[in-house]
């Protein structure tokens, strides 16, 4: 997702990987984790798919000099709150923050979690964020239909069942290689308006299926 150049515009396959056994899936999104999740990789005893999003060449970060590594599993809270909980990964993490902060000047705290890998995936920073807020919002690039999001929201809710979840995905149809992708992808706008919504105070709590 996310680009206007070519005539192609290609999708997101990390729904598909994630079905394949004995396959770990980095998604690092900053440069320290990129390079520390690289050098894992690259020891590691089994296959890694190391995915690098075209929209984080740009983003600049601290990174050690020096060879370090890190672990495969890894997830970051990127923005303690206490209204609502956002996680995703590799690009999405910084529309997700941005989003944060919108919110955070009209009085919402969101906590912002990125998965720095999808595989081995592990489920517990999450689960202690969202018994904390009450209110989880996950967004991808991926379509929402068999999408990563689902697999997150159903290891969720099993531990944590009095949950509204709510889902920003890119939406069930192909997509167009020139800005009216921006119609069809997540947007800051579009998280913040989601988000908004799940953070308002007497709001019942549920778990949201949409086709």
């Amino acid at each position: 997702g996310y680009g206007e150049k070519g005539a192609e515009l290609g999708a997101s396959l990390l729904a598909l990987l994630l079905h394949i056994p004995n396959l770990a899936i980095a998604t690092p999104s900053i440069p320290y984790y990129a390079k520390g999740l690289l050098t894992t990789a690259l020891r590691a005893e089994f296959p890694t798919i190391f995915f690098e999003h075209k929209r984080l060449y740009d983003i600049r970060g601290r990174v050690p000099e020096g060879e370090y590594t890190v672990p495969l599993g890894t997830s970051a809270i990127f923005k303690p709150g206490n209204d609502v909980t956002i996680v995703s990964w590799s690009y999405a993490t910084h529309l997700a923050l941005a989003a944060a902060h919108t919110l955070q000047n009209e009085g919402t705290r969101a906590e912002v979690i990125s998965l720095e890998t999808l595989h081995p995936l592990r489920i517990e920073p999450l689960v202690a964020s969202v018994r904390k807020t009450g209110r989880l919002l996950i967004v991808e690039e991926d379509m929402e239909r068999g999408g990563v999001g689902g697999e997150i929201a159903a290891e969720v809710i099993q531990r944590v069942p009095s949950l509204r979840i709510e889902r920003l995905a890119a939406r069930n149809v192909g997509l167009p290689p020139t800005k009216r992708e921006l119609l069809f992808l997540p947007t800051v706008e579009k998280i913040a308006v989601a988000a908004r919504d799940l953070a308002k105070p007497g709001r019942r709590r549920w778990f949201l299926l949409r086709s």
